[in-house]
């Protein structure tokens, strides 16, 4: 196996792997476009990789652990900071904060794909409290209101802080540049003895409907 045939094999497993790791299809309408304009936003990394991952005489593993979850991790980092931004809160006191107070929440929302996101503390404190189950027909943890099941995901603090989010998924997107096929770019250059790796996507979030609800709980 020659180098390049190494190098397109590094990418095509990139590829996989980004493809594995990727969330924001649970989280928004994901659309793709061949071009973009100054509305885009770029999410990448850019290490340099030692020349052994792609020297054909090498042994070692050919790849790097978490590279491409990097790039998801800053996509979810990327959507829940726009939703933060784009509505107004409501302060919620702890001691307040109760399954009455969510319900009254998601009511309203006329959608069979409502979205609810959480920070992991309170997503914890629900499923302890048998509030959620997991759904394997949907794979994730749900909300049952009325005849609705709310798909629930969690957030780390320092991804949505003390706010819990509600929406209508289909009233959401996330257009994507293509690249060719894929919505990561890869480009890998040989630099003396390192090699330059690029991994990289560009995208835009949008919004269909100002119907976004969002509370903070202090």
């Amino acid at each position: 196996m020659g180098e390049n045939q190494i190098i397109q094999e590094f990418k095509e497993n990139s590829q996989k792997e980004y493809e594995s790791e990727f969330q924001l299809d649970k989280f928004a309408i994901i659309k793709k476009v061949t071009t973009t304009d100054g509305t885009f936003t770029k999410i990448g990394i850019r290490p340099q990789l030692d020349k052994d991952i792609f020297d054909p005489n090498a042994s070692c593993y050919r790849g790097v652990i978490g590279l491409e979850r990097s790039i998801t991790l800053g996509e979810k980092k990327y959507f829940v900071e726009n939703l933060i931004r784009f509505t107004k809160a409501e302060e919620i006191a702890t001691e307040s904060f109760n399954e009455e107070l969510l319900k009254q929440f998601v009511s309203g929302l006329n959608s069979k794909e409502i979205i609810l996101l959480l920070p992991l503390d309170l997503k914890t404190k629900l499923l302890m409290e048998r509030k959620l189950n997991y759904d394997y027909s949907l794979n994730c943890f749900v909300y049952s209101f009325g005849k609705n099941k709310i798909k629930v995901f969690s957030f780390l603090p320092e991804e949505i802080g003390n706010s819990i989010i509600a929406y209508d998924k289909n009233k959401v997107s996330v257009t994507y540049k293509s690249f060719g096929e894929n919505k990561l770019n890869i480009s890998i250059e040989r630099k003396m003895l390192k090699y330059d790796v690029i991994l990289e996507v560009l995208l835009k979030q949008e919004f269909l409907s100002r119907d976004i609800r969002r509370i903070v709980v202090v």
